[in-house]
């Protein structure tokens, strides 16, 4: 699971809650997790396949041998999963070619960042200078490239493309053996700066800018020479746009090497109870510094917010306690004091029940163009004495469970139309025995009040009390075979209700 955090600093604590109250969800992006990098190989492709870039640059790297034809590249255990093994000299994985060069995002950098993990298996007879990276330019020239100069060094060279530039050494031991190492280099201009395993060894200047365009990158390499390729393994390839600092260097060998001690892992108390804190006229439920949460062993949690196991009581004089604008909010329960709730254009509450506490005359609840899940059979909405449903309805989801829900104790205001106010989703039943229905004006003819969805085995039971306006009668339920769905049906004295 990858988490995007503004910083990240030495004994950093990072809260997260699952289930908890959220916007709409967005859509992930998996190139998203790699903002910044040029390209990033996991090294977990087999045979001729091409090695995926995981940015979104598409980079991939085709395995290829010094002539440039398709080859294929074993496979091998590697740091983090697999990792690609050359086991004889003349193979190498290539980004890019003569046929399609000047990639966009690798054509000219003067400060990047190469980093790596390298097993050196075996040094083949001819071979001494095995390439680690290189980057070559349009007329074959080496832009730059990194090789095992030795048992104990790596060399380090950049061009301008007239010339290959001087060569620095580094001390880094890459001998023969099962020894995994994780090598940064960061080229700056005219120096580079090569960290083995997250430390340091030196910053030395090659001579020459890396200023000259390659339209050839290649790992464990280069293009169009045989006898330089390194056999071994090699894993977790990356390129960076720009130059890595000290600190980001040894995160990244420290997240890869041993993810146990950078990181620990431990579960919170779960948020049993959370109370609505926000001023009056303050909507904003996504909002932490609105709510007081206290978990299990009955301790305040800061900057919290309540989650799918959280009993929420919201109370106060006159406060406004919206779900709006696609956002879902979720809960075990939601309990309403002397407040405003309202959810709409497209806002979900998931709940075992919304109530008052009591039936409180002085909370009113508008539902226009929003949907309640169940997660529980039972009352659903229970002792709400002023509940009104908007021109763009109620859905009452009872879920894959289909679920046996009931209004209680509540009265409904309902306004004549087109469309039904209510619609029960989902399957399962609504029971209205013990629920009152009102009308906000009289019907001109005979309206659905609560119907099914199309197809749906849900059914209703009971029979609500009506409070009428003058002329106007229940005509009790009905069922109806139009678009296979069940109706109740009400209308005005003196207008004829066909029974299907």
């Amino acid at each position: 699971m990858w988490v995007r955090i503004p910083e990240l600093t030495n004994n950093a604590e990072i809260v997260m809650h699952w289930g908890t109250v959220r916007t709409a969800e967005q859509t992930c992006i998996p190139s998203d997790t790699w903002r910044g990098y040029v390209g990033v190989w996991h090294m977990s492709g087999t045979g001729a396949a091409p090695e995926t870039d995981r940015t979104a640059n598409g980079l991939n790297a085709t395995p290829l041998t010094y002539s440039s034809a398709s080859t294929s590249i074993n496979t091998a255990t590697g740091t983090i999963g697999a990792s690609r093994a050359v086991t004889s000299d003349g193979k190498y994985l290539s980004v890019g070619s003569s046929s399609h060069p000047y990639h966009s995002a690798i054509t000219t950098k003067a400060n990047f960042s190469i980093s790596g993990w390298w097993r050196l298996s075996s040094i083949p007879a001819g071979n001494s200078k095995q390439r680690l990276v290189c980057g070559t330019s349009p007329t074959s020239q080496h832009s730059w490239e990194v090789w095992r100069e030795s048992s104990t060094q790596i060399g380090v060279r950049s061009g301008t493309g007239t010339g290959n530039g001087s060569i620095s050494d580094y001390e880094v031991k890459l001998s023969a053996g099962n020894t995994w190492h994780y090598l940064t280099i960061v080229w700056k201009e005219k120096t580079a700066t090569v960290y083995e395993n997250g430390t340091s060894v030196a910053t030395k200047s090659p001579n020459r800018a890396n200023t000259h365009p390659f339209d050839v990158f290649t790992i464990g390499g280069r293009a169009g020479t045989s006898n330089c390729s390194f056999v071994g393994a090699f894993d977790e390839m990356r390129m960076y746009d720009g130059v890595l600092s000290a600190d980001r260097i040894a995160a990244d060998y420290a997240t890869m090497s041993n993810p146990t001690a950078f990181l620990t892992l431990h579960a919170g108390n779960a948020i049993t109870r959370a109370e609505w804190t926000g001023a009056a006229g303050d909507g904003n439920i996504c909002n932490s510094a609105n709510w007081n949460c206290i978990d299990e062993t009955g301790n305040k949690i800061d900057d919290a917010l309540p989650t799918s196991s959280t009993a929420v009581t919201v109370s106060g004089d006159g406060m406004n306690f919206q779900v709006v604008a696609d956002t879902s909010f979720e809960c075990l329960s939601l309990t309403l004091g002397n407040v405003a709730f309202a959810v709409s254009n497209g806002g979900t509450v998931s709940t075992t029940s919304i109530s008052s506490s009591g039936v409180d005359v002085q909370t009113t609840v508008l539902f226009d163009g929003a949907t309640v899940r169940a997660k529980a059979a039972g009352n659903i909405i229970k002792d709400i004495a002023n509940m009104t449903i908007g021109a763009n309805g109620l859905t009452l989801d009872t879920t894959s469970d289909n679920y046996a829900l009931a209004i209680d104790n509540s009265t409904l205001k309902v306004t004549p139309g087109e469309t039904p106010p209510i619609t029960l989703a989902g399957g399962g039943s609504l029971d209205l025995s013990n629920a009152t229905i009102g009308l906000t004006a009289r019907p001109s003819a005979a309206f659905d009040v609560i119907v099914t969805t199309d197809g749906a085995t849900a059914t209703f039971s009971g029979t609500p009390a009506f409070a009428t306006l003058d002329g106007i009668y229940v005509t009790g339920w009905q069922l109806c075979t139009v678009a296979n769905r069940t109706r109740l049906r009400i209308c005005r004295k003196g207008v004829t209700l066909t029974v299907y």
